[in-house]
């Protein structure tokens, strides 16, 4: 006998084995024991996740020689044609490669025609939003009045590129996603029939990989016993697949989280001598803090237990907002290393940004409130958040005001620190920027800016941004020229 993928192999022959589906079938079970099948339905839902399969037991129900009946027989020359894919009443149409107005009126005229030895003619349409609109057009009215032995059932993985017009003459059911455990579960059923052993990690890491996707998961559990010789473990699947062992994100975000620079750095040098892939890596150390955030605030994501018991005791080292500090900062050097020159060095200096992120953070915390409390010494008050009395004194203000935006988001103080306060005139701040670059980045956050300008100086200020060009060499560090003047008694000639 041929060899079949498992996906094939172990595709449901009944709707109890549909798995992660049950309002989809426990609706279509009740309507067939009932009597109310309707003459059209929609699927619609992800890649992998049961439409076909579930469109084909609905086809099975309709036409098995004991029907229709919710619990189809599977040995009835109907269930078995429908079941080997060669039933003449069974019609099942790609609408990628038939998506055409002459196909669909072939399809029209063939609806006429009685069932050839079933009980109804039965048209599966799978990735039906592919069809052209006057293909839809033509479907129109076969759709809403089609003979009495006919079922349409259309799938889709974009129901909203499907016409409203079609839909309201279906019955649409939505398919979700499958979560870690039910795919886990069903890889762990196929493995012990078909004698293969698998660690539970492995099977999970394979349903994680699969997101939300049957199809997919079964294929990769199809390439890992190749891989592993019929041995599935852990090591093989992630040599597999060119991933990282998750041991090294927690020795990452461990050193990270304590600051320890040198640690961090060894072990992207031990990810890198390994060989393994730094943009995988970059996106494996993104996934660990935002597991670490999930389980900080409570939402833990669907791991085992041994994992997500890691997981809190490292998360006790940081808040939330140090973790979503470093989910983000993460996020930027996984995004920006397929960009990159030098993806090693651009992931070591990211590594060391976060590394100091939480330190420095503080740092700048307490001598923003060191400089307020300058302020108000030498105002003679404590009040110290009122609104500057000109641009002068918001600009000797406005490290501050960067170091606040930075708390926020890092990315969005470093930009603003490339720009300098202009013009202040009836409430407005206007802020120029060398670089149009910067200039747009802070123009798209400006409210941010604006919320911490009112935490400062207690009024509102609007921020306009805008371009400048400057003579000679744009965006000079007016205190570190001033220091350099003093040092060396030099002064500024202008040429």
């Amino acid at each position: 006998m041929a060899y079949l993928v498992s996906a094939r192999k172990w595709r449901p022959q009944k709707f109890e084995d549909v798995v992660g589906q049950e309002h989809v079938r426990v609706t279509l079970q009740n309507a067939l024991r009932e009597g109310k099948v309707a003459h059209a339905y929609l699927f619609a839902g992800p890649r992998g996740v049961g439409k076909t399969t579930v469109a084909r037991l609905l086809a099975k129900a309709l036409n098995c020689e004991h029907g229709p009946t919710p619990v189809p027989c599977n040995s009835c020359p109907q269930c078995t044609a429908i079941a080997q894919g060669s039933s003449m009443d069974v019609l099942e149409i790609d609408g990628a490669s038939n998506r055409g107005i002459d196909e669909v009126r072939e399809l029209r005229e063939s609806a006429q025609l009685a069932p050839a030895g079933g009980r109804y003619k039965v048209y599966i349409i799978d990735e039906v939003h592919m069809l052209t609109t006057p293909a839809f057009n033509a479907l129109l009215k076969t759709l809403e009045e089609p003979p009495a032995h006919v079922v349409f059932i259309l799938a889709t993985t974009e129901p909203h590129q499907v016409p409203p017009t079609i839909r309201s003459r279906c019955q649409t059911f939505n398919f979700r996603r499958l979560s870690v455990g039910e795919i886990t579960g069903r890889l762990s059923f196929i493995s012990e029939e078909e004698g293969v052993e698998a660690e539970e990690e492995a099977l999970v890491l394979i349903a994680r990989k699969a997101e939300g996707s049957m199809r997919d998961a079964q294929s990769l559990w199809d390439q890992a016993v190749a891989f592993s010789e019929g041995k599935v473990s852990l090591r093989s699947v992630q040599e597999m697949l060119g991933l990282v062992e998750g041991d090294l994100f927690f020795r990452l975000g461990e050193a990270i989280l304590k600051g320890d620079v040198r640690s961090g750095l060894e072990v992207v040098e031990e990810a890198f001598d390994r060989g393994v892939s730094l943009g995988a890596f970059a996106d494996g150390l993104t996934e660990h803090f935002r597991n670490l955030l999930a389980v900080k605030v409570g939402a833990p994501p669907d791991l085992p237990e041994e994992e997500l018991a890691r997981l809190r005791e490292q998360a006790e080292a940081g808040s939330e907002e140090d973790l979503a500090r470093l989910l983000v900062m993460s996020s930027d050097v996984a995004s920006e290393l397929p960009r990159s020159p030098a993806p090693r060095l651009r992931l070591e200096v990211g590594v060391v940004r976060m590394a100091k992120s939480l330190s420095s953070v503080k740092v700048e915390e307490v001598l923003a409130r060191l400089g307020r409390l300058e302020q108000g010494l030498k105002e003679g008050t404590s009040v110290v958040r009122r609104p500057p009395k000109d641009l002068e004194e918001l600009k000797g203000r406005w490290e501050e005001v960067a170091d606040l935006v930075a708390r926020r988001s890092p990315r969005l103080g470093a930009f603003l620190r490339e720009g300098r306060p202009r013009r202040l005139e009836d409430g407005v701040l206007e802020l120029a920027f060398g670089s149009t670059f910067h200039r747009d980045a802070v123009n798209r956050q400006r409210r941010v800016v604006e919320e911490v300008l009112k935490e400062v100086f207690g009024t509102k200020l609007r921020v306009r941004v805008l371009k400048e060009e400057v003579e000679g060499e744009q965006y000079e560090d007016e205190r570190m020229l001033k220091k350099v003047l003093e040092l060396f008694d030099g002064e500024v000639v202008q040429g």
